[in-house]
């Protein structure tokens, strides 16, 4: 059968094996390199999410902080740092209401899955 071929179906025969393991490759590697690109940005959500949580309990953690030393002395000090405290508390509570605002609430949602596909595998 082969005899009978012209030379550049031969030639095409030859190459076909070839070509269609580099298309099959090439196919993978895309699929794998929109998988990471898909991991980076939830990574990147989830790193500004962290950031923002990050900032808001620092805040309220020097807020607990001053409370405690307010009601340890029975209000006799700190009064005047944990009233600038609390006004520092609720701006960085605005910030992080702020910014999961403007993300619709879609990064909790795509956290919490990746947390429960995380849990399930």
């Amino acid at each position: 059968i082969m005899d009978r071929l012209p030379l550049r179906y031969k030639l095409i025969l030859l190459a076909a094996p070839t070509l269609l393991l580099v298309v099959a490759v090439t196919v993978v590697d895309i699929l794998n390199l929109t998988e990471a690109n898909r991991d980076l940005q939830v990574a990147q959500r989830v790193s500004h999410l962290v950031a923002h949580n990050s900032a808001l309990v620092h805040e309220l953690q020097k807020e607990r902080g001053l409370s405690a030393g307010y009601l340890g002395n029975r209000g006799e000090q700190f009064a005047k740092k944990l009233k600038q405290q609390r006004n520092l508390t609720d701006a960085a509570f605005k910030r992080w209401e702020e910014y999961l605002a403007s993300r619709g609430g879609r990064i909790l949602d795509e956290t919490q899955r990746i947390a429960i596909s995380e849990i399930e595998n």
